[in-house]
């Protein structure tokens, strides 16, 4: 009786596999989301009016969700400042769908943005006043177990922002695993692997600098507190074995102030791009802006201008500041010893493998240093080989 009622036990449990696999994956079927066509795509316009410096405005299209490309600009468009006070500028067009123009901004009048696309569509933005950001008091950090959380700390004393969103740039310096002493200088026809000392006039290739941008939406806002205080923000979170932290790294922070209704657009664009996923996020829902088309007042136009001045701040951290020094390039750079015969470096992948360093018996090489070729160039590995003005 055990052994059959082992058997049926057995036969039970396939079965549900079995019917589990067929639920789980014989029962799905691709969904089709039944969507408007738009043939040119709605118009998205990014950026604010610079109360302080140059104006700068992305224009693009959106595209549909069955294309791969996912930014369409919208060029040769004339973009134009207005104040209530009949002043006006223009902004010149530039290369992604970009354009950028300064002009005189008072702060005590209100401004909008006019847009009028090369097929002669008007868009105009409301009519907003002017927003003076307050100085950044602090960026500041703390190292924790997992890594580095970059803060930022402001306060308004007059109570007037409330509502802050804030962007940044990223520098980090970075270095190569090894020098390169030699090179290969060519293959000749018989394969043959001619290896030279390198030039020091050549291109470095030490010493590089990396860049990036933040893509997230940051917001940050005192509306529920006693005073305008926004304090310890969390910006960025850099993981301890990041390369942003192997050598010398460096934030600049913008900082914007917002009125309540471009806060909330910038809230709720945050969460239709960020906070999707599951069942359980919250579902996209129509973004309305403060931009309209002058002739058709259904046209959808993604985008909400304000008027603002902006504050920046950089701060640099070192490795030497931190106590869990967690990027290591050598872990990722293993040199291999190769004798200095044809066959042996062929065998290593010379080129494009990089053979840095010579060993020496007396004056004869008797073998060479090998490595990766992103281990010795510091370029391949999307570096930059000039210091920036700043560091």
């Amino acid at each position: 009786m055990g052994i059959f009622k082992t058997i049926e036990n057995t036969v039970y449990r396939k079965l549900l596999i079995f019917l589990t696999a067929i639920f789980l994956f014989g029962c799905k079927e691709p969904f089709e989301p039944d969507l408007p066509s738009v043939p040119q795509g709605y118009l998205v316009v990014e950026g604010f009016i610079n109360a302080k410096g140059a104006t700068e405005i992305k224009l693009s299209r959106t595209t549909p969700l069955d294309v791969k490309k996912t930014f369409k600009a919208e060029l040769n468009a004339n973009l134009k400042v207005e104040g209530d006070d009949n002043t006006s500028f223009s902004l010149t067009g530039l290369p992604n769908g970009k354009y950028s123009g300064t002009g005189f901004i008072n702060p005590q009048r209100k401004y909008r943005l006019r847009i009028k696309t090369k097929d002669s569509k008007q868009y105009l933005s409301d009519f907003i006043s002017v927003k003076i950001t307050p100085p950044i008091d602090s960026i500041s950090w703390q190292e924790e177990e997992k890594g580095v959380q970059v803060y930022v700390d402001t306060h308004d004393p007059q109570n007037n922002t409330i509502y802050y969103k804030y962007d940044y740039d990223e520098t980090w310096e970075i270095h190569s695993a090894y020098s390169a002493n030699y090179k290969v200088e060519s293959v000749s026809p018989t394969g043959l692997i001619i290896i030279v000392p390198n030039n020091p006039s050549n291109p470095q290739m030490f010493y590089c600098w990396k860049y990036d941008t933040s893509t997230s939406i940051i917001l940050g806002s005192s509306a529920k507190l006693e005073n305008d205080v926004i304090h310890l923000k969390p910006l960025v979170f850099i993981p301890a074995k990041d390369e942003r932290l192997g050598i010398r790294y460096s934030i600049q922070l913008r900082q914007y102030a917002l009125d309540k209704e471009g806060y909330q657009f910038m809230e709720q664009m945050k969460k239709n791009t960020e906070a999707l996923g599951t069942i359980f996020d919250p579902q996209p829902s129509l973004l309305k802006g403060n931009i309209h088309s002058a002739s058709d007042p259904n046209e959808i136009v993604i985008g909400y201008i304000t008027a603002t001045t902006v504050e920046q701040s950089r701060i640099f951290i070192t490795q030497l500041q931190l106590m869990n020094r967690g990027f290591n390039i050598y872990s990722e750079c293993p040199a291999m010893r190769v004798p200095n015969n044809n066959d042996s470096l062929i065998w290593a992948g010379v080129p494009p493998a990089w053979p840095h360093n010579a060993i020496m018996q007396g004056p004869v090489i008797i073998a060479y240093e090998v490595s990766d070729a992103r281990c010795v160039d510091c370029r391949l590995r999307g570096g930059i080989n000039v210091k920036p003005a700043f560091w």
